[in-house]
């Protein structure tokens, strides 16, 4: 998120894909997924947005940019259904350029939040 909000600090309007923003999720990149999807043995990375051939986005109504995907079952967090997610939202008009974005995060799946706790705080 701090590389994603400088870049918008830049910009005052777009959010980036994560290669303009300069985040390398961890893992190997995934054959025949997305450019930027990456895997690792527990989880597999996700840049979410939708983005122009500049490699960004104009901020907006919510939009997830960031997901992980666990690949195995983690303690009572099954493997379907699971995710942990952040999203990005345009700020109120009031909102100095610095602060353009609001950022949410969300993890689905049974059992799955007990397993990070504070993530769901992230952007709070």
């Amino acid at each position: 998120m701090k590389l994603q909000q400088a870049f918008i600090s830049e910009t005052g309007s777009d959010y980036g894909n994560f290669k303009i923003i300069g985040y390398s999720a961890p893992g190997d990149k995934v054959s025949g997924g997305t450019k930027f999807d990456s895997k690792t043995t527990n989880f597999t990375y996700t840049d979410e947005g939708s983005y122009s051939t500049a490699n960004t986005a104009a901020l907006g109504t919510k939009k997830a940019t960031w997901t992980a995907k666990n690949n195995v079952k983690l303690n009572d967090c099954a493997i379907s259904g699971s995710s942990w997610t952040v999203s990005i939202t345009k700020a109120g008009a009031d909102a100095a350029a610095a602060d353009a974005a609001v950022f949410t995060s969300e993890v689905t799946g049974t059992g799955c939040e007990e397993l990070t706790p504070s993530f769901s705080k992230i952007g709070s």
